[in-house]
């Protein structure tokens, strides 16, 4: 024990100064002579998995069921039992590279994890005249760790530079934050928001950069409840998209706590800090505060057979003031009961509220969800979520999906737009906003240890301006079809955290107003930790 926790400081002095984190020393271990179930007791059964969609795939694939509302323990899963790599590495690079994290330690019931985190690519757009350069410049490091098997934590820190095709770079522009005019009461708009990440400030002639840390800390209470505290994002659902509530915004803090009983039922309550990406009138700092809100969630899953589950979804926005005023939210927000935020827009208008339904049912190759909600307080609210995937047990990681999700136009939206349902000026489900159609299409192909990965999105309708945002304007209500094409092949070398190399091609044209069309092609090499939306 007080091994790792000597290691877990030297770990933080390291990443403060990367030059020394190249002369630390690596333990050698050869896996030959450790038994598989030893080595799964290291991985440990509490250990939070990453958001990424390449981990959702896969465990909607392998694992029994549960209540798919992420992010979910290897102890519901069983993922690393499923991700073992059990091919023979006779080198230490080949057993580091294939079988295991950089840092991978154990005392008892405790375990210390650590990786290096990193997504470079680089790429070139076809279209363009001058076949100008995008590029992704991705590095940090995440740090886990596990005491007694009932209090584990994770964080993780990145710093990036980014240069996007033009689509992608004009939706990160349209959620920038919002500064207030002087002299009147109009805002202007600077920077970006990149999807799943931060805020972002300029990077050369049309680059971002930015910066941000996510972690939390789970605390099993007993059998049957579980406790976190942290800023790790969220996503519910058995699809790629979600209608109820995604990773698409950044981390915020949040207060979760879960709880299965009776053996069939679970219910889980989040609170959140929210926030609209505008800068308060009169602050004394040298940047003014953003104005905050405060968000949501309760689920109630019941799972009628060992093969399929339903849950009852209730997500808020919950109003805490304008640009002038700052306001406590209502007491109603920290009932941990559903139906709160509903009773308060009932009563008081003071919150804006998502209910639905959320299924799916699994057979030996497929698996069927579906997702349904509402505003019940609005008309032409609702939200509609259809999907499959299609698996074959013997092929590990090989499926083919086919989804289709709509929003209806005032679907998310509220009558004060400080109340939308969106955080970070990015919406809190669909990246499309509202008001949209998304028929789509994934699969993905594995040879040993050889993918490729293609994937079709088609929006019969999209809305050409930003929604959502958390300022009264006059929005264009004009629409755009658009249709989306991305082929990714590559090779992968360790499942636990998903490295991987991978070429890219991309294909986008957009129909309204006016007509875009581009295709790009770029290559690198990534750790699957994070996900970053650019397929709208």
């Amino acid at each position: 024990m007080k091994g790792i926790i000597v290691l877990f400081f030297l770990m933080i002095s390291c990443t403060i100064n990367a030059q020394d984190s190249l002369s630390l020393p690596i333990p050698k271990m050869d896996y030959r002579v450790i038994p598989i179930q030893a080595r799964i007791d290291v991985l440990g059964n509490n250990r939070v998995l990453p958001m990424e969609s390449y981990f959702r795939d896969r465990i909607m694939i392998l694992a029994g069921n549960f209540s798919p509302v992420f992010p979910v323990t290897d102890r519901e899963t069983g993922y690393f039992r499923y991700t073992v790599n059990e091919k023979p590495r006779y080198s230490t690079v080949g057993v580091y590279l294939y079988k295991r994290e950089l840092v991978q330690l154990s005392d008892g019931g405790n375990q210390l994890w650590a990786t290096p985190l990193f997504d470079i690519s680089l790429g070139k757009d076809l279209t363009s005249d001058s076949l100008s350069r995008i590029s992704q410049n991705t590095r940090g490091v995440r740090i886990e760790g596990m005491f007694k098997n009932r209090v584990f934590f994770t964080t993780s820190f990145y710093e990036n530079q980014a240069i996007l095709p033009d689509y992608a770079r004009a939706y990160a522009l349209s959620r920038g934050e919002f500064y207030p005019n002087q002299g009147d009461t109009t805002y202007s708009q600077v920077n970006g928001v990149i999807s799943g990440a931060a805020r972002t400030k300029p990077f050369g002639d049309n680059g971002f950069d930015y910066a941000y840390a996510v972690g939390s800390i789970t605390i099993r209470l007993n059998g049957s409840m579980d406790l976190s505290w942290g800023n790790n994002s969220l996503f519910v659902g058995s699809g790629y998209r979600s209608m109820l509530w995604s990773d698409h915004t950044p981390g915020a803090m949040n207060l979760r706590f879960r709880w299965k009983f009776k053996k069939r039922f679970e219910y889980q309550f989040v609170r959140m800090r929210g926030m609209n990406m505008m800068r308060r009138i009169g602050g004394i700092n040298g940047e003014a505060f953003y104005e905050p809100t405060s968000l949501s969630m309760s689920t109630l899953y019941f799972h009628p057979t060992p093969n399929s589950s339903i849950g009852l979804f209730e997500g808020g926005v919950w109003y805490r003031g304008d640009s002038l005023t700052k306001k406590a939210v209502s007491g109603l927000y920290y009932v941990p009961l559903p139906g709160a935020s509903a009773i308060e827009e009932a009563s008081n208008g003071k919150s804006n509220t998502v209910l639905g339904l959320d299924g799916n049912f699994k057979t030996r190759f497929a698996l069927f969800y579906g997702q349904f909600a509402l505003n019940p307080f609005a008309e032409k609210s609702s939200l509609l979520q259809v999907g499959t995937r299609i698996f074959n047990q013997k092929f590990k990681g090989a499926f083919v999906q086919l989804e289709y999700n709509q929003a209806d136009e005032n679907a998310y939206s509220s009558s004060n737009p400080r109340m939308n349902y969106a955080s970070y000026n990015l919406p809190l489900a669909h990246p499309a906003g509202t008001d949209f159609q998304e028929f789509l299409f994934r699969g993905n192909f594995e040879y040993k240890d050889f993918f490729i990965a293609p994937a079709l999105h088609y929006y019969p309708k999209q809305q050409e301006q930003a929604t959502l945002l958390p300022v009264y304007s006059t929005v264009s209500t004009t629409s755009q079809k658009v249709i989306l094409t991305v082929v990714e092949f590559g090779y992968k070398f360790n499942r636990a955290y998903g490295l991987e190399c991978f070429g890219q091609f991309r294909y986008r044209k957009s129909e309204g107003t006016i007509v875009m069309e581009s295709s790009w092609i770029s290559a690198g090499i990534r750790t699957a930790i994070r996900n970053h939306y650019f397929d709208y």
